[in-house]
């Protein structure tokens, strides 16, 4: 589920397990971006899906005082800027799962990023980005990497061993939640504490932006279920970059569910 601003038009993506769980959502975004913006969310405009239909839904924005528009019965061009942004980030999936070649099942860490990158890409006639407004700082992108490269990451201090390897062979995955470290997949390790097919956080990695490991082995770790954080005992090495949080912006407190069009195709996962 996609929450973006219709000032900024910076985008929140909120991975459901069911239909049932998007006033939670909703509700955790309204509470974050009100509390970082000082501002008050007056609209929201959906489609009719199911979830945004639930009588709680409805409750909850009237005791809110929150305006509810819905589109009308098989007009989605009605709401074209969430439209246009869901074919956005389906298309960046499709693009970056075959570029890195990792299978579908890593759909979620996929489009998590892709939503990273795009709030840090100017929109339609205007050359400051999403983020900036969102986030009244200036945009540093050095950070950013090529999703699904091979990278390097050192092992963490406390997994260290004198004659055991200093680094294991990953997968880029992505951006860190609410930390400055990057995601990673393990697929070739000799330490005995670090398994391959685990993901671990880590700041401290060399990036090998044209290659990538996936395309050239079989695929073993596909089936793998992403548990975030599931290895906390990873380091994550601090930088001076900006955060990867996803933090709220100004506006003229209009929130659409869904989505935009697709900015520069290079810069979703393929910086050098």
């Amino acid at each position: 589920m996609t929450f973006i601003d219709d000032c900024t038009r910076f985008c929140y993506v909120y991975l459901l397990k069911s239909k049932d769980e998007a006033l939670n959502y909703f509700k955790a975004y309204k509470v974050e971006a009100e509390n970082q913006l000082e501002r008050k969310i007056k609209h929201l405009r959906s489609d009719r899906g199911g979830e945004y239909f639930s009588s709680d839904f409805d409750n909850f924005c009237v005791e809110h005082g929150i305006v509810h528009e819905r589109t009308p019965p098989y007009s989605p061009q009605s709401n074209g800027i969430a439209e246009r942004k869901n074919r956005t980030l389906t298309e960046l999936v499709n693009a970056m799962l075959g570029t890195a070649g990792l299978s579908k099942e890593w759909w979620s860490e996929v489009i998590l990023t892709a939503c990273h990158v795009l709030n840090r890409v100017p929109t339609k006639n205007r050359e400051i980005t999403p983020f900036e407004e969102w986030e009244k700082r200036r945009l540093n992108l050095s950070y950013l990497h090529t999703w699904g490269c091979l990278a390097k990451v050192n092992v963490p201090i406390n997994k260290k061993r004198k004659l055991d390897p200093k680094t294991v062979d990953c997968v880029f995955l992505g951006y860190a939640f609410h930390s400055v470290g990057y995601r990673f997949l393990i697929i070739k390790s000799k330490v005995p504490d670090v398994h391959v097919s685990t993901i671990m956080e880590s700041r401290d990695a060399t990036f090998f932006e044209n290659e990538f490991p996936m395309k050239l082995t079989p695929n073993n770790t596909s089936h793998e279920s992403i548990i975030p954080h599931q290895h906390e005992n990873f380091t994550l090495i601090e930088h001076n970059e900006e955060s990867h949080l996803h933090t709220p912006e100004e506006d003229d407190n209009i929130v659409t569910c869904k989505s935009k069009r697709q900015r520069v195709a290079k810069s979703f996962g393929y910086y050098e």
